[in-house]
């Protein structure tokens, strides 16, 4: 019954509202005047309260209609609008919000005026918002575009990274470069390991921080591994002059090589020079029973019957030794013939298994 009575709101009184209702049917169905009265203030509280707007607009519903038209045609230029308008700026700074936020924040606001309608204002608002919008649209596009002015200009001002990654190699280059001199100077053999070079001259002043302890280390390993390179080369090459056999040892024939006018350029110590020359002699060995093993094929002295003749007590393998002891490649071997007589007997077996080729 209350909701549907006009001209309640949170102001109104018991006694206005209970003259309009008292001859309605479920007025009288509430039993005392007291409870009644207190429906009604319950009723009230159930209300929002009214703003100013809203207020102000019951109460222009109860002007006479020409005062509405009045404010109507308040146009552009009325200090009303104008004065709205540029509170409206001082405001509204961006382009997200609603008409209705704005009016709650500011509502209260003395410059809140009453001289424009809720309509009014909200087109106001409005037109502030797009007019917001449209600077901060035109001042993306200004930064944007001097942005790109100024990366055209850095780009033609600057360094390209292809200039920049050509320096910085050319300097990785030159440190390189003057490293490698700096480890020549310094390291003459083969024998130092990087972690003494490091001790020793990491405070030298071509101690380069442009390169890091890895790089300096394939350096340093580059170096050692060329100087071991030529020390064996010329090692080697004095030894291929000299004549040799498998039994000879290195201090029976030291003094010969120490004595070559070469070997003054020879800069490892003589302990390395004798574990060269230990390296030296296993490969002449192995090459001396490679060259025997060829004899072994070339004689004709070998058949898949020889097994079965040296087990008939035919021949000896004396006698098939003295038919070979002219030939370098069995007198190689003599130092060590037990080996070789092995590797006599195990090609004769090699033989034995194979099949007898037809007639």
């Amino acid at each position: 019954m209350l909701s549907n009575t006009p001209g309640i709101n949170r102001s109104t009184s018991w006694s206005e509202v209970k003259s309009k209702v008292s001859s309605d049917p479920r007025y009288t169905a509430v039993a005392s005047d007291s409870c009644r009265e207190d429906l009604f203030k319950t009723y009230l509280k159930t209300l929002k309260e009214d703003t100013p707007d809203v207020i102000r607009s019951k109460e222009e519903e109860k002007l006479p209609s020409f005062t509405s038209k009045k404010k109507d045609e308040r146009g552009e230029g009325h200090p009303a609008i104008e004065d709205f308008r540029n509170f409206l700026a001082e405001k509204v700074t961006d382009s997200e919000g609603s008409f209705e936020s704005f009016k709650s924040k500011f509502y209260r606001n003395p410059r809140w005026t009453d001289e424009l309608t809720a309509v009014q204002k909200k087109r106001l608002f409005e037109s502030r918002v797009r007019e917001v919008k449209k600077k901060l649209l035109e001042s993306q596009a200004t930064c944007d575009n001097t942005r790109d002015k100024e990366e055209q200009s850095q780009s033609l001002h600057s360094p390209s990274v292809s200039e920049n990654n050509e320096s910085s190699t050319s300097q990785k280059e030159a440190a390189v470069e003057n490293f490698t001199k700096f480890i020549a100077e310094k390291v003459t053999d083969s024998e130092g390991s990087f972690k003494s070079f490091k001790s020793r001259f990491d405070t030298d002043l071509k101690w380069t921080k442009e390169l890091t302890d890895a790089e300096k280390r394939k350096l340093f390993d580059s170096h050692v591994d060329e100087i071991h390179r030529k020390n064996r080369e010329l090692l080697w090459s004095i030894l291929d002059e000299i004549e040799l056999s498998l039994a000879t040892t290195w201090d029976s024939v030291k003094d010969k090589v120490q004595g070559d006018s070469r070997f003054i350029s020879y800069t490892d110590s003589e302990k390395k020079q004798a574990k060269e020359y230990a390296v030296y002699m296993h490969k002449k060995y192995l090459k001396a029973k490679e060259d025997f093993r060829e004899l072994l094929k070339e004689t004709q002295l070998f058949t898949f019957k020889t097994k079965e003749i040296l087990e008939q007590g035919s021949f000896s393998l004396k006698d098939f030794e003295d038919a070979m002891q002219n030939d370098k490649r069995f007198t190689a071997l003599t130092c060590i013939s037990d080996q070789r007589d092995q590797m006599i007997l195990a090609y004769i077996n090699e033989l034995s298994e194979k099949t007898q080729p037809p007639d």
